[in-house]
């Protein structure tokens, strides 16, 4: 076919195992990107465009095919404002940057682009999935042999998971008749949103995605929780699932797990079920603390001070209660290091997965190359091999002792940053005493000495002010970020409580992520921090966001 040569050279040849091309091109588009680098800050350098619409219709498909060069060249400028997650000042959210070996064996395992949907075509490939899920199993102290797990698209689609399971479980015709009865769900007013959207995704809807109410350190308060689930199987509510916390993003909350399912066996007793509701533990961020089993919290031989030490065996001690739920769930991109997405659903029973096609389950002795096809019974029909590779790359690198080194040392860097934000008396963390790594606070207007407790019992209009306060200064940083004249990167939630007279007060958030901080490198983006909110007290008045990286939702009190 004339011309066919220049669409050729885009593909490896057959007869050659020679990778230089595939290097040489990761290379070419690095050269480019370099050029946006710049390593004192968390952002890459470049302006961004604000407008989308601006961009689209300036937008031209050529009728030629290009020269990759060219192409990469173009594609570099997409790169601009793009975050650095491994470095320090990266503080959003739990997205961690992807360690090395991990993102070298993901990309790697792209170019001979293995679909999970069955192990014909994977090789042994596929292997990786089940044997991230066996250590996945003996780490939660459950029967690997007799339980089983599936990498999926998020920790969404974990939920997802867990819901389906249940809802098979309370209506076995459900897959064929759709969902009949008044089923419900339950969760917690801590609960992540997504336990609410998978109930709108799955059809039984957000408002039977029932929130329970919680204790004063944010777990399930079970014996009120018990009593709103009795009411409403009383009232002909069918309970499928039960979504337990197992360390939420905020405040790192895990439920009494053990607790959750002792309730959920005397509800089955109570009301002679002929079921048994499942118990999920939603532990995408939580469950890397299950690395701690073997550590020697007395001889402590890694050294964490005596606080750290405390908040991470506390925070093991509670992870480790998912040995008694049904399923639990690991996000190897958040605090596993891995490059997204790599979600993991764990089932304790194996033939609850596969229940989920209505497929009969294979014993494991049985399982052997050609008759391992987990389309059959999985939400996705293609399923990318890159994110068990990955997963099983980081747990061979890491082993134990490296994850409790990692997580050990975002819990030291994140007591550090209390501590030297507590030390202004213009800013207040309010959260000194959660188990996890985030820091929350709070700014204060000079010459202010309120206490965040205190803002609940204002009237409206002085807590507006206050709240009003601390969001436009959060709008202050992402707009500096713009202009590069910031070198680090915090988070924001603009809903996080609320006062007695309804309005809603925000706190800025900063999620220590990269391994790579140090009480050194945070001391500067600290103080860079104060300068800077030096600098929005003596223009508050003037101040207008201009340039913003991302514009949260607008502010409101009520």
């Amino acid at each position: 076919m004339k011309g066919m040569s220049n669409i050729l050279k885009y593909f490896q040849d057959p007869n050659s195992k020679d990778i230089n091309r595939y290097i040489d091109m990761i290379k070419r588009l690095d050269s480019f990107v370099g050029k946006h680098v710049d390593t004192n800050k968390s952002r890459l350098n470049g302006e961004i465009e604000c407008s989308y619409y601006d961009y689209l219709k300036e937008c031209r498909l050529s009728y030629e095919s290009k020269d990759p060069t060219e192409v990469f060249e173009e594609l570099s400028e997409l790169f601009k404002g793009a975050v650095r997650w491994n470095n320090p000042g990266t503080m959003i959210n739990i997205n961690p940057p992807a360690n090395l070996p991990a993102a070298a064996a993901g990309a790697y395992t792209m170019f001979f682009n293995p679909n999970f949907a069955q192990d014909m075509l994977t090789g042994n490939l596929i292997k990786s999935e089940l044997e991230t899920c066996k250590y996945l199993a003996e780490l939660a102290g459950w029967d690997w042999e007799s339980s089983q797990g599936i990498f999926t698209f998020g920790g969404k689609s974990t939920v997802m998971y867990a819901v389906k399971v249940g809802l098979q479980k309370c209506s076995q015709d459900i897959g064929k008749k759709g969902a009949k009865e008044d089923i419900f769900v339950v969760s917690t007013s801590q609960g992540h949103p997504c336990h609410a959207e998978v109930c709108d995704w799955l059809g039984i809807g957000k408002d039977n995605c029932l929130k329970m109410p919680v204790d004063e350190k944010g777990r399930i308060a079970i014996e009120e929780s018990e009593k709103i689930i009795s009411e409403r199987i009383e009232s002909g509510g069918i309970l499928a699932c039960i979504l337990a916390n197992g360390g939420t993003t905020i405040q790192m909350t895990v439920d009494p797990i053990k607790e959750v399912t002792e309730m959920r066996d005397r509800l089955a007793r109570k009301f002679s079920l002929n079921y048994l509701p499942h118990v999920h533990v939603d532990s995408v961020i939580g469950w890397t603390w299950l690395f701690f089993e073997h550590y020697d919290f007395e001889k402590n031989p890694l050294g964490f001070d005596t606080k750290v030490l405390t908040k991470i065996r506390a925070m093991f001690l509670r992870v480790s209660q998912i040995t008694y739920a049904d399923s639990f769930a690991a996000d190897f991109h958040k605090t596993g290091f891995c490059p997204y997405v790599a979600s993991v659903f764990m089932s304790r029973d194996k033939t609850q997965m596969y229940g989920l096609g209505n497929v009969e389950p294979i014993e494991l002795n049985e399982l052997e190359y050609g008759n391992y096809s987990p389309f059959q019974y999985t939400l996705e029909l293609s399923r990318a091999g890159t994110g068990p590779v990955s997963a099983l790359t980081t747990l061979k690198c890491f082993g134990y002792e490296g994850f409790q080194k990692v997580i050990g040392s975002l819990m030291t860097v994140g007591e550090y940053i209390k501590a030297a934000i507590n030390e202004n008396s213009e800013f207040e963390v309010i959260n000194n005493e959660t188990e996890g790594f985030v820091t929350l606070f709070i700014i204060r207007q000079p010459g202010e000495n309120i206490k965040y407790k205190e803002i609940s019992d204002m009237d409206s209009e002085s807590a507006a002010r206050t709240a009003e306060y601390n969001y436009y200064f959060y709008l202050y940083l992402i707009d500096k970020q713009a202009k590069g004249e910031c070198t680090f990167v915090l988070d924001y939630s603009e809903g996080y409580d609320k006062t007695k007279s309804g309005v809603k007060i925000g706190v800025l958030k900063a999620f220590p992520m990269s391994p790579l901080a140090d009480a050194e490198n945070m001391r500067g983006i600290i103080n860079e921090l104060f300068e800077i909110k030096k600098e929005y007290d003596l223009c508050r008045e003037d101040f207008s966001p201009c340039e913003v990286l991302h514009k949260p939702r607008a502010f409101v009190c009520r």
